[in-house]
């Protein structure tokens, strides 16, 4: 994410465009082939019932949705993950439109964008390692969170003029990326039964996947009526919002003090 931006600038500035769509094709292969020669064992199914078809595939989701119905705040927090990943999906495809339309400039000032975001998720993950977050992991999240608002608000907010500030702000925002994810991932991990955690992971995952195309149809009408900077301050300020919200949701704060469903009851940790 730090060194891919600038050299695809280099090589646009050097090579035809299908020589450069070539390299993605190449390092891909890279990448699969030595699969081919790798055994990777499979762990044994725990479910009762085999996953032969979309009846079995259907009855997992169930699951999964069940499972985190059963933990105060894990259903919520779903939610607010989707709306975060629907806010937040513009942004990167419109960064393109961002640095040409308002920016005025090409290939190397996205690159520094694009690189400034990956310099700023290695910093924010050093950081959490050293400082190790808050003594409760959702309020750690919950911050990141709000600073992810703030970084895209900041890119959003840039004169045309002062790309050096929206190099900060997606900086920022790679920042807090690290805060946000890494102890709600640690959260989930640890109370989510290893049986259960492909079905909570993936039901996490599609969801809020699937917002993209959806989001993409709101924000490319928007942008075009308002400019593709609006996009940054509606989606920034919309998560700081959700960020903050989430603080008073007691169901949220109360995770990892209430956890979920197992054996038939609810868990409730010793002090």
């Amino acid at each position: 994410m730090i060194a891919a931006p600038p050299m695809g600038a280099l090589l646009m500035e050097n090579l035809p465009m299908y020589s450069v769509l070539a390299v993605d094709i190449v390092t891909a292969g890279l990448a699969i082939v030595p699969l081919l020669f790798i055994k990777i064992p499979q762990p044994k199914n725990a479910a009762t019932t085999p996953l032969t078809g979309p009846r079995q595939l259907w009855e997992e989701v169930l699951e999964g949705i069940k499972f985190l119905r059963s933990w105060p705040g894990a259903f919520s927090l779903l939610f607010i993950a989707t709306f975060i990943n629907f806010l937040l999906a513009p942004s990167d495809t419109l960064m393109p439109l961002l640095v040409t339309d308002h920016f005025h400039g090409g290939a190397w000032q996205l690159s520094f964008l694009a690189s400034a975001l990956g310099v700023g998720i290695v910093i924010g993950g050093f950081g959490l390692g050293i400082w190790g977050g808050f003594k409760k992991k959702i309020v750690t999240t919950l911050t990141g969170v709000c600073g992810i608002g703030i970084g895209v608000m900041i890119m959003g907010f840039t004169p045309s003029n002062m790309i050096w500030l929206a190099v900060f702000g997606s900086a920022f925002m790679g920042a807090m990326v690290p805060i946000a994810n890494g102890p709600l991932h640690a959260l989930m991990q640890s109370n989510v039964p290893p049986e259960m955690q492909g079905r909570v992971f993936t039901l996490f995952s599609s969801v809020a996947t699937a917002m993209i195309p959806l989001s993409m149809l709101v924000a490319a009408p928007i942008a075009e009526l308002l400019g593709v900077q609006a996009w940054y301050i509606i989606g920034g300020l919309a998560t700081f919002v959700l960020g903050i919200g989430a603080y008073m949701n007691s169901a949220i704060m109360k995770m990892e003090e209430t956890l979920p469903l197992k054996a038939g009851k609810m868990v409730i940790p010793a002090e």
